[in-house]
């Protein structure tokens, strides 16, 4: 990913139904040897599409308030070594 976008990247931000695995999650960030950041709120086609009507409302005032109501769950570190995880 990394060579091909020519940026590092630090993170990646996970969604959807496949990241109530916590398993799943966990070898992804061993596989990937990146961190996994979940939200709280894991259906973010349905946050977004809501979020941004809210922001069109006048709701939300900027992009910034919103950043400020979202939280994350849970992290997943790599705990294998690149070598291990491919083992």
């Amino acid at each position: 990913m990394e060579q091909s976008a020519k940026i590092k990247i630090d993170f990646l931000n996970i969604d959807g139904g496949m990241t109530q695995s916590n398993v799943l999650m966990q070898m992804q960030s061993d596989i990937l040897q990146k961190k996994l950041v979940k939200p709280s709120i894991t259906d973010a086609t349905c946050l977004g599409t809501a979020l941004m009507a809210a922001l069109g409302a006048g709701i939300f005032k900027t992009e910034e308030d919103i950043l400020k109501i979202l939280s994350t769950e849970c992290e997943f570190q790599p705990d294998l070594s690149l070598k291990s995880a491919s083992e």
